[in-house]
């Protein structure tokens, strides 16, 4: 599931090689984008290869590269277990998890599937950060975890062997790492982990926010995919001593109806959340868009320092020529 840790785990699993036990190999520590277009029917509509700017001729290579080192690893003798971390998994439709469990047994392997869930609130600001870290510029009307339709297909299918499903709020060490080595009886040796928190402070994430609707219309390459990323982090680290804690400022709305699916059948409780009709995405968008709470200074030095002239423009363009220069320079 999305925002519960995964890209820790990719980090810290992505050159584990130990007794025989391998962390797939596809290209990117993170499989979303392999497994997302190897498995969907709508792979080559998706998201991520639109804003790097792939064609459909290059999308269907790329499948074809994760096709062929899959299918290399799994044939691979010396192998005993292969890992692979997708969150894009549980945003296959019924039809296609099922293909996908298909095309893994005709391998000869045992499926064992783990995922940890997120409690709906903390679940919903995190995707809201990450859906504006990732450009967007809307507001999710209602955020809705989908906990049965992640899971059901992995709980009913007799190809799974296994299903594990973990609470990110009840971790081993309070660390997702250590908890999935844990439940793996991984050697914690064999990876070298040490991943900062990027959780955006609300200056941070203004500023991205503002930056993000003055590209709206910039041509999408892999060259403006990149530069978001480094803009993301510069701007992050500019402002990581301020405040990060969006729920004083507004709430978000969660669809609460999977609830009783994770009790039922996971014995996980969560609380039911309620809901504030005051709290439109038109609201949310104007604090967004309010600076008046920013302090300029950070930015106007860093811009200084990169020879970006400050002219007493808005602080959102001065960002936006921030971003522009790497665009240009990286």
């Amino acid at each position: 599931m999305h925002k519960t840790g995964t890209s820790s785990i990719q980090e810290a699993l992505s050159s584990f090689n130990d007794n025989g036990i391998l962390y797939g190999d596809l290209l990117e520590s993170n499989h979303s984008l392999a497994f997302y277009t190897l498995f969907s029917k709508n792979y080559l509509n998706y998201h991520v290869w639109l804003k790097r700017g792939f064609n459909i001729k290059e999308i269907k290579e790329k499948r074809k590269v994760y096709l062929t080192r899959i299918a290399n690893q799994l044939t691979d003798l010396s192998v005993k277990k292969i890992i692979f971390s997708a969150e894009s998994i549980g945003l296959l439709e019924e039809d296609e998890k099922t293909s996908m469990l298909l095309f893994f047994t005709q391998y000869g392997v045992r499926i064992n599937v783990i995922c940890y869930v997120r409690e709906p609130v903390s679940f919903a600001y995190s995707v809201f950060q990450e859906d504006i870290r990732g450009g967007f510029t809307n507001i999710k009307e209602i955020y809705n975890p989908r906990y049965k339709y992640r899971l059901d297909v992995f709980k009913e299918n007799p190809l799974v062997n296994e299903l594990i499903v973990r609470d990110y709020s009840s971790l081993v060490k309070k660390d997702v790492v250590s908890d999935l080595f844990e439940t793996l009886n991984l050697n914690s040796e064999a990876h070298n982990y040490n991943r900062e928190n990027t959780r955006l402070s609300i200056s941070a994430m203004k500023l991205i926010y503002l930056v993000n609707k003055h590209i709206r219309e910039y041509k999408c390459n892999q060259k403006l995919y990149d530069t978001r990323l480094y803009f993301n982090n510069v701007i992050n680290k500019l402002y990581n001593k301020d405040h990060r804690l969006f729920s004083d400022h507004f709430k978000l709305n969660i669809d609460n109806s999977d609830i009783n699916y994770l009790c039922k059948n996971f014995h996980i409780n969560y609380n039911y959340c309620s809901n504030d009709d005051s709290n439109t995405c038109s609201t949310i968008l104007q604090w967004l868009e309010d600076l008046s709470d920013l302090d300029p200074v950070n930015l106007i030095n860093f811009a200084n320092e990169k020879g970006i002239k400050y002219s007493k423009q808005e602080i959102d363009i001065l960002a936006l020529d921030i971003f522009n220069h790497y665009l240009l320079h990286l």
